[in-house]
């Protein structure tokens, strides 16, 4: 006997909807009926799912509500008068965020929709090509909101144990500073547009793989483990916490020491507060991302490509707290900041008094 395809959730049929009741539940039934794992793969349907909740509605969601906050607070930024580098270096980390969110769709939500779900079905033809630039683009940019966030905790180190030499050399030399780690960020990343290549398959369809170059043993060991060990997780991670200790001790000290300050020093201390705020985010949000990484190290010596479902479902946890940590900034400064609070209910107010104008 003839089996039904995908028969565990039949595609509804609408000419059988009548009344509301019906509707109702014929819509349901074309919700389950998308997301039911497809005919040609054998992966949990539990995993599917959770894939789909995950990295297109969770994600989806934030990287919305993210770039409104990273547009708010880069309005916001701009208008402060009294800039120092911190500001600065806070509008470029804005922007590198906004372009990680912006990443986040092609390497999470766009190829979930296509290899998970039947929504979109004409994405099969581009997806290919998207994948196949998306993720170095996402890794450049991921790269660069590391860097930046380590360059602004080191200058302000500098400029607490330091004050004098680090004021006396500006501004100038952060803006030399962040365009060095702008184009580091993309030189390291470069071997990542040859991990894929477009290949065809049996039933004449365009697709990724990985290339000779992704599946070598020495670009794993050498590459994907001991300099992104280095350069990008546990090597900037160790350096934040410790100079992120600092900071926080000199913070304390200083607000034990709040009223024989003057003004000017109670408004650096409250940057200094923001900037430790967003650290700690960075390194709560990068953390177990790390840790995942080396786990999964460990259980794949032989650099075989096997995965166990903790593993997967840690990653889903592990990819939604790296797109989080870039949507959540204007929200630490909204909590840990008066002028920030205040400049955005300016910004905001002046926004509706242009679309009541208009």
């Amino acid at each position: 006997m003839d089996s039904e395809p995908n028969a565990t959730h039949p595609t509804p049929d609408p000419l059988l909807a009548k009344s509301a009741r019906e509707k109702a539940i014929y819509h349901l039934a074309e919700i389950l009926h998308a997301i039911a794992p497809r005919e040609d793969g054998e992966q949990d349907s539990t995993m599917t799912t959770v894939h789909i909740v995950v990295y297109v509605f969770v994600i989806g969601i934030i990287v919305l509500v993210g770039t409104v906050g990273n547009i708010l607070s880069f309005c916001v930024l701009s208008k402060d008068k009294k800039r120092n580098s911190t500001t600065g270096l806070l509008q470029v980390l804005t922007v590198v965020d906004t372009l990680c969110l912006a990443a986040s769709l092609f390497i999470f939500t766009i190829p979930t929709i296509h290899k998970e779900t039947n929504w979109w079905p004409s994405l099969k033809n581009a997806e290919p090509y998207i994948e196949l630039f998306s993720w170095p683009f996402a890794s450049i940019c991921f790269t660069a909101t590391v860097w930046i966030v380590l360059l602004m905790t080191i200058d302000r180190y500098l400029v607490i144990s330091r004050p004098l030499q680090s004021r006396a050399k500006g501004s100038a030399r952060i803006k030399v500073a962040t365009v060095f780690v702008c184009v580091a960020a993309v030189l390291f990343n470069i071997p990542r547009f040859w991990d894929h290549e477009l290949v065809t398959t049996s039933d004449e369809r365009i697709a990724t793989e990985h290339s000779a170059l992704r599946e070598s043993a020495l670009y794993k060991l050498i590459y994907m483990v001991i300099l992104h060990s280095i350069f990008r997780s546990v090597g900037p991670l160790i350096v934040l916490s410790v100079l992120n200790f600092g900071l926080v001790r000199h913070l304390r000290k200083a607000q034990r020491a709040q009223g024989e300050l003057g003004r000017t020093t109670i408004q650096e201390n409250n940057v200094l507060l923001m900037l430790v705020s967003v650290v700690s985010v960075f390194v709560v949000c990068f953390l177990p991302d790390t840790l995942v990484r080396v786990v999964y190290v460990i259980l794949n010596l032989g650099f075989g490509k096997s995965k166990t479902k903790a593993i997967m479902y840690a990653h889903f946890v592990t990819n939604a707290l790296l797109v989080l940590n870039s949507a959540i900034n204007c929200l630490i400064y909204c909590f840990t900041g008066q002028k920030f609070r205040k400049q955005l209910r300016e910004v905001c107010s002046c926004s509706s008094s242009r679309c009541a104008g208009q």
